[in-house]
C-alpha cells in the first residue's frame, strides 16, 4: 500500500515539547491516548511519556483496558461507560466523565462533570446547565467543572 503522508514522532522532541509545556503551566498535563494515540501507537506513546505526565486520557472502557498493558497512570476516561463497568473505573486508577444523573447516582468514585459546548456530543446541554447542577449540588464526588471543547 502506497501512503500520501506520514507523521514521524521523534522522542526527544516529543519530551523536550512536554518539558516546555511543563514549564510554560503550573497545572497537571493530561495527553490524550485515544483511538491508539490517534495512530501513533498507544504502547510507544505510554512507553514515552509514563511517568512524566499527570494522566492519560482514553474515550471508553475498552481504551482504558489496553491503556493499563502499559501504565498505571491516572486515567481519565471521557467517554460513555456502561453503568454495569463503571464502578470497575476506580480500581482501575481511572476518573470518568459523566453528564447524566443515573450515572452520577451509580458511581461512587471521583469523577468529572462533563458539558457539551455547542458541539453536539456527549455532555450536559449548557441550556440544560443550571437545572442540572440544582439536582446534584450536594454530591461530594465530582473531581472538578470544565467545558469539553474537543473529544
Amino acid at each position: 500500500m502506497k501512503y500520501l503522508s506520514y507523521i514521524q514522532i521523534n522522542k526527544d522532541d516529543l519530551l523536550r515539547n512536554l518539558s516546555i509545556f511543563k514549564r510554560l503551566i503550573d497545572n497537571k498535563i493530561c495527553v490524550v491516548v485515544k483511538g491508539n494515540a490517534y495512530g501513533h501507537g498507544l504502547r510507544e506513546i505510554c512507553k514515552i511519556l509514563d511517568g512524566q505526565v499527570d494522566y492519560f486520557q482514553v474515550d471508553d472502557y475498552e481504551e482504558l483496558i489496553e491503556l493499563r498493558r502499559y501504565t498505571d497512570t491516572k486515567a481519565l476516561v471521557l467517554g460513555y461507560v456502561q453503568l454495569d463497568k463503571l464502578q470497575k473505573l476506580q480500581s482501575l486508577n481511572a476518573v470518568p466523565g459523566l453528564y447524566n444523573a443515573e450515572s452520577i447516582n451509580t458511581y461512587k468514585g471521583e469523577y468529572h462533570l462533563k458539558i457539551d459546548t455547542f458541539l453536539g456530543r456527549q455532555g450536559v446541554l449548557t441550556s440544560n446547565l443550571e437545572n442540572f447542577l440544582s439536582k446534584i449540588k450536594n454530591k461530594k464526588n465530582i473531581g472538578s467543572l470544565y467545558s469539553l471543547c474537543e473529544h
